[in-house]
């Protein structure tokens, strides 16, 4: 079997593919990129595997002789492109005698062994005859992602919370992450009214790899109650879904609040982190005392003396001074995923969620951001 493709082209699939990769495998095959090539469409399809996710990309050929598939370790195909200039390659697959794998270019060829693929996992794709099908816009479900995906947890006994949630309705859908303690919810409106309602949670590899194979344009996602399909231009992403029931997200956010206080996202951001450093270890606490047109943030350490402190300008605070405990990193990770100039903080007393909101009259309403922080105890 011989191959030209483009270097580049070939390179960037390779690339992609090495994220579903793990490092350890149950199987050694899992090791691999798998080879099938259609000498008719001139076409090389290219997948990979851990088990629960498989990526799987076409790649269209300069010239195709022979077809047939094979594996070959993705790590080690590579290494083998990365010192290539961008040019058309040949690739020499001999699977009946020597089995081995050849890379011609330029000036040099590179050469390993390949393995039979009759091994390689089966597909692990959705129903399609009983799937929901739902089309998003890659560029929002990416900046959704990256928004939350932080904010989900790392926890053995409650697996549901270690996804992010995609829940669809008729005319708008949200996508949520919470550890229990921070809550990211954003309901994006649909273009055209979804024909049937349903929801899945996405695992944290899929959720880490996502952002990393979309740019633009539409995504169709094929889901039933145990697999998803995510297809999008040459490239398909099948995985596992998280089984189990996501918690009711929308029973904890507040629905009405004492006091809203606008006030600038990136002052509010660089107060916390000045104070952050003298915020004690073991908690990681800062305090936003909130008065008339004035926020102070603080950090104490009164283990070992030290302390920091910080205000600005705020606007819309009435009544008497409110002091609530937060956790600097989570108010850090918030902030910093937002990108409007002002945050509307939503606030009740200091035992109550914090809802922070991003602030866009420029912007048209397609898009809600909600963000929920549970308060920690101050110490009088």
């Amino acid at each position: 079997m011989k191959i030209i493709v483009s270097k580049q082209a070939l390179e960037v699939c390779v690339k992609n593919l090495c994220r579903v990769i793990n490092t350890k495998n149950a199987l050694p095959i899992l090791a691999d990129i798998l080879f099938d090539v259609n000498e008719q469409d001139k076409v090389a399809t290219l997948t990979a595997s851990d088990g629960e996710v498989r990526l799987t990309y076409a790649i269209r050929l300069k010239e195709c002789f022979g077809g047939g598939r094979f594996c070959v370790v993705g790590q080690t195909l590579a290494d083998m492109l990365s010192g290539i200039s961008e040019q058309p390659v040949t690739i020499i697959a001999t699977t009946e005698s020597d089995m081995k794998f050849t890379l011609n270019y330029e000036d040099g060829e590179a050469y390993c062994p390949i393995e039979n693929a009759d091994e390689y996992p089966e597909a692990i794709g959705p129903d399609e005859n009983e799937g929901n099908m739902v089309t998003l816009d890659s560029a929002t479900v990416c900046n959704a992602i990256k928004r939350s995906a932080w904010a989900t947890a790392k926890d053995e006994l409650r697996i549901v919370m270690n996804g992010i949630y995609f829940d669809f309705g008729m005319t708008f859908y949200n996508i949520v992450a919470s550890d229990g303690h921070v809550l990211i919810k954003n309901k994006i409106q649909f273009d055209e009214e979804n024909d049937m309602a349903g929801s899945f949670i996405m695992p944290k590899k899929v959720v880490k790899i996502l952002p990393e194979l979309l740019t633009t344009a539409d995504i169709d996602i094929l889901y039933d109650g145990r697999k998803a399909a995510i297809e999008y231009e040459n490239m398909r992403l099948q995985f596992l879904l998280i089984e189990g029931k996501y918690p009711n997200y929308d029973s904890i956010i507040p629905k009405a609040s004492a006091h809203e206080v606008k006030c600038n996202r990136r002052s509010l951001l660089e107060a916390i982190k000045a104070v952050a450093p003298f915020a004690p270890d073991s908690s990681n606490m800062v305090t936003m005392t909130f008065e008339k047109y004035n926020l102070e943030v603080r950090g104490n350490d009164y283990d070992f003396s030290e302390g920091a402190k910080k205000s600005f300008f705020i606007d819309g605070y009435e009544g008497d001074p409110l002091t609530i405990g937060v956790k600097a990193s989570q108010m850090i990770n918030t902030l910093s995923k937002l990108s409007t100039d002002d945050v509307l903080l939503k606030l009740n007393d200091p035992s109550r969620a914090i809802v922070v909101e991003p602030v866009d009259e420029r912007q048209e309403k397609t898009e809600e951001i909600t963000c929920i922080i549970m308060p920690m105890i101050v110490d009088e």
